[in-house]
């Protein structure tokens, strides 16, 4: 995912998925992560030979984090006036990895690129903020390489700087205002790009032991949950202890 101009469309697509209006009351992202921790307490028993860690850990950095987003958010208010952009609720697609995203054919070979979204299986209501880091984190693919994958602030702007102004698409905004945006999206990602880890590295516990699929789920686990965390915890300079 490093051609400019498939990100651009990428992007302009996860915003236009964000702008719909819906009356769908289904759950939260916040909501499906308690149900995923009183689940994955239930594989722990069922599977003790697995030697799945004890969530107690995990539950704590969720409440760190948790807020540490509600203070960010509720602080978004004596800021600019795209402070709260990152904190909105909005129709997520929640799983936007490369085998979710769809090129269409496209009629010219000049033409811009196309892209579909599909596979709406975790799709829920959560913060904009939160489906873009999600997707950032999948840049890593399965084997979760972060050290070589994980995009840049600079790619990172290639990706927010489209989606921004997808947001708004009946202004013309200009270089400050996007300076601005963007600077608020990197303030609100770090927290939200830990919370994936969190949300990916128990569903993966809860999986085991359910799914036919040969994938190591305890193992992709640990890559969440063990590496995940500290990698954007050291690259973000954020103190779990201390949120």
């Amino acid at each position: 995912m490093s051609n400019e101009p498939f990100v651009a469309a990428i992007a302009a697509r996860l915003s236009s998925l964000h702008s719909v209006e819906t009356t769908w009351c289904g759950c939260s992202l916040w909501s499906q992560l308690d149900m995923l921790f009183d689940l994955a307490s239930t594989r722990r028993l069922e599977f003790p030979e697995a030697n799945i860690p004890d969530l107690d850990q995990y539950k704590k950095v969720l409440g760190v984090v948790k807020k540490g987003i509600e203070t960010r958010k509720e602080g978004s208010n004596d800021r600019g006036r795209f402070a709260a952009l990152p904190y909105e609720t909005v129709l997520a697609h929640n799983d936007l990895l490369s085998g979710n995203i769809m090129l269409k054919v496209s009629a010219g070979v000049d033409a811009p690129p196309e892209v579909m979204l599909i596979d709406f299986e975790y799709a829920a209501r959560s913060e904009r903020a939160y489906d873009i880091a999600n997707h950032f984190c999948e840049y890593s693919g399965f084997d979760f390489d972060l050290e070589n994958l994980f995009p840049s602030a600079e790619r990172r702007r290639i990706f927010l700087e489209p989606y921004i102004r997808s947001c708004y698409p009946t202004e013309d905004l200009n270089a400050d205002s996007i300076n601005e945006a963007v600077t608020e999206m990197e303030r609100a990602l770090p927290l939200f790009c830990l919370l994936s880890n969190l949300y990916w590295g128990i569903w993966s516990i809860v999986r085991h032991g359910q799914s036919d699929v040969d994938f190591d789920y305890l193992e992709y686990s640990e890559l969440r949950l063990a590496h995940g965390l500290e990698f954007h915890s050291n690259l973000f300079e954020i103190d779990l202890n201390e949120q």
